[in-house]
């Protein structure tokens, strides 16, 4: 990594850069004095002048513009702001004497109204000491975008690539990718390889994406488990990673050996995998917040078993205009243009399957439902340490509760694992719900969740929620409406009244769970919960942020 240190160091020793500079000269980064030498690299446009560079025994100050992010991996992005003048943003990697590659700004959003600048420099030195300034660029890619193209790394090393504007003056949005060009461009760091040792993403849901692969052949299946320690700050899928032997394929369940399985692929521990880490948003200025990532290696060829890698060292940045939204833009709609117009702010959302190793009850169990490092049955409140996936829960007792039972949508995504309406539920509690619909069957204040005649309708069978989690399961269905009643998407028709249309509500019901959502309100667990779904699956359930636009639709 770069040295902080070094970087006081340097203003003091810096080439200046001149008053008054041309169009399209510019100095990007800091030199050490005496590392400038013969030519540099350059992957500028042929037409473009050369970036000019001042006097060497004057300071320029940019290195303390310079602003470390982390790392970036290859195949990976790195997404950014330009937030404040003169700001310089550093990322690291990791390459191989003679590896090709490509740094590239790409267009993203206002990206296109930047002109940005990029250097390279490296290898640094033992002591984290950044290295020469071995290539630069101004604007050889998409418009007046930086890119360093095919480049070849003169030297085995870490690497530092520097992402600036023109002057220091613009604004806005950044997208910086790294393309391995060769055969191999990662050095070996053992039988495992992960190309991270510090992530960067912010509360605006912005991730970064690392890479990891065997540089072994293993002998039998190898399991790698990343475990995060605050699900608060950041969200990481996939969270279990499996590299197969020969003679065996890849499934959703882990390595196989069935003849079918393998006959369609197999030997696939030469495979790369991605794994993104995205920021999560908390609603509060709390300022930078540090998070944690580890490994747990479990194999049965002893190269691999236990084997302990390094853990990742994340920051999940306090980011201005991250606040949950107001929705001020649906003010004055209500009933169904308000449902339309909610449905299009929610409607695309990744789906993760409802079965596999990285599914969504892998989440829920692992991340979205994990408090205090347990995990809370819905309805009766009985908890169990944070098994981590579905198998494991199940094995004690517990499963995944539908609040809008998925036999009414034939158990087909992306409905069936929607997160904004699946729960953890002890195996006894979920069975006794079954598919019955929600409603008093007792006195409202039975603190336990139990299953009889309707008190208050004429339903013969409701299931009474404990207070402390009616809203919850209330503003599920509400959500579960605005989702899925205008996705013209979905096959089916799945609905529990008389309308034929997706996501209709019983009457009974809503009347019912209108009230548990007024007496419930929403509480800190429930929006961190909707904080967790959406850096899962990129949408939230609105009904959460703003319950009083439950008030402005008279039939769900």
């Amino acid at each position: 990594m770069i040295s902080l240190a070094h970087f006081s160091l340097v203003s003091k020793t810096m080439l200046s850069l001149p008053t008054l500079l041309p169009r399209r000269l510019l100095l990007v980064g800091p030199v050490l004095v005496g590392l400038l030498v013969g030519p540099l690299a350059s992957c500028s446009d042929s037409n473009k002048e050369p970036f000019s560079f001042g006097d060497p025994d004057k300071a320029d100050g940019l290195a303390s513009q310079f602003s470390p992010q982390g790392e970036i991996g290859y195949g990976g992005e790195v997404l950014g702001d330009f937030e404040t003048d003169n700001q310089y943003d550093t990322y690291t990697f990791l390459a191989l004497a003679g590896a090709q590659i490509t740094l590239d700004n790409s267009h993203r959003g206002s990206a296109a109204r930047l002109d940005s600048v990029m250097a390279l420099y490296g290898p640094s030195t033992a002591g984290g000491i950044m290295g020469p300034l071995v290539a630069e660029d101004d604007d050889g890619g998409y418009g007046l975008h930086a890119r360093i193209k095919n480049f070849t790394i003169p030297s085995e090393g870490e690497y530092v690539a520097v992402l600036g504007t023109y002057l220091g003056l613009d604004r806005g949005h950044y997208r910086l990718t790294l393309e391995c060009l060769s055969e191999k461009c990662q050095p070996e760091l053992g039988p495992i390889a992960v190309s991270a040792k510090t992530v960067e993403t912010s509360e605006d849901g912005s991730s970064q994406v690392f890479e990891i692969h065997l540089t072994e052949r293993p002998t039998a299946e190898v399991q790698i488990w990343i475990d995060n320690d605050n699900f608060d700050e950041a969200l990481v899928y996939p969270t279990r990673v499996f590299f197969c032997p020969e003679g065996t394929a890849l499934d959703n369940v882990g390595c196989s050996d069935d003849p079918e399985d393998v006959a369609l692929g197999g030997g696939e521990w030469q495979r790369t995998v991605s794994i993104r880490v995205t920021g999560v948003r908390d609603s509060i200025t709390d300022g930078d917040s540090p998070f944690e990532l580890s490994f747990r290696v479990q194999s049965g060829d002893t190269r691999f078993d236990t084997l302990a890698l390094n853990p990742i060292l994340g920051r999940n940045a306090d980011k201005a205009g991250a606040e949950v939204p107001t929705y001020t833009d649906l003010d004055g709609l209500q009933d169904d243009d308000l449902l339309f117009a909610l449905h299009e702010k929610i409607n695309d959302h990744q789906v993760f399957g409802y079965h596999g190793v990285n599914s969504a009850r892998t989440l829920l169990f692992g991340m979205v439902g994990s408090f205090d490092d347990k995990v809370e049955s819905i309805y009766t409140g009985v908890s169990l340490a944070t098994p981590g996936d579905s198998i494991t829960a199940f094995m004690a007792g517990y499963n995944t509760e539908h609040s809008w039972p998925q036999a009414q949508f034939k158990k087909l995504d992306p409905m069936v694992s929607d997160l904004h309406h699946i729960y953890v539920a002890d195996i006894s509690s979920n069975g006794s719900r079954s598919s019955f619909g929600f409603g008093y069957n007792s006195s409202p204040a039975n603190p336990s969740s139990t299953l009889g005649r309707s008190t208050t309708d004429s339903r013969s069978k409701v299931y009474q929620v404990r207070p402390e989690r009616r809203g919850d399961i209330a503003r599920a269905h509400f959500y579960m409406v605005a989702r899925y009643r205008n996705d013209t998407t979905i096959g089916i028709v799945f609905d529990d009244d008389t309308r034929a249309e997706n996501g209709s509500m019983e009457d009974l019901e809503e009347v019912v769970l209108r009230e548990w959502s007024r007496l419930d309100p929403v509480d800190d667990r429930e929006r961190r919960r909707n904080e967790r779904v959406e850096a899962a699956q990129g949408n939230r359930n609105p009904f959460i942020d703003r319950p009083d636009l439950i008030e402005r639709i008279s039939n769900f």
